[in-house]
């Protein structure tokens, strides 16, 4: 009952990845492997007595035993979401991210995954430099007005 509950709570944990941009739920097996679902809008994920069945049109029908699952990811194909040529300039440089190519007062906000703000500041003479020190690795969200990116902190 215990790990039904504890695979419950790591989906619907990853229930915004899509959202985000993620491509991928990744569960990781005790042989070493793993193993990629889909993540699509139509995505339905339950659990019997014995295994983790994942259906979707993208993935097919895809069971999975409980007792082989270790541990589960996300899956994407890039640290920044998609460019195009008006967008800001996002960069990590060492311990900072700057973002140039932005109107001086705009706020950009970093957000983790889950939705919490990580840190915000305000573009001064055409740039802004947001220390990382204080955060873990991982993927997070820069905002800036209307536009998100995804960006991963190593």
């Amino acid at each position: 009952m215990k790990k039904i509950l504890l695979l419950t709570f790591m989906l619907a944990s990853m229930s915004s990845l899509w959202a985000a941009g993620f491509k991928t739920l990744n569960v990781d097996l005790r042989d070493g492997s793993s193993v990629a679902i889909t993540l699509a809008d139509d995505l339905a994920i339950s659990f019997d007595t014995e295994n983790m069945v994942a259906e979707s049109a993208a993935s097919g029908k895809v069971e999975i035993s409980r007792n082989d699952i270790v541990g589960m990811s996300h899956g994407s194909d890039a640290a920044i979401g998609s460019v195009d040529a008006d967008s800001p300039e996002i960069e990590q440089q060492g311990r900072k991210i700057v973002v140039r190519g932005v109107a001086d007062g705009t706020e950009v906000s970093i957000y983790r995954l889950d939705g919490r703000l990580a840190a915000a500041d305000e573009v001064v003479d055409g740039r802004v430099e947001i220390c990382l020190d204080c955060f873990v690795p991982g993927v997070y969200v820069v905002k800036i007005n209307d536009m998100s990116f995804k960006v991963a902190v190593k």
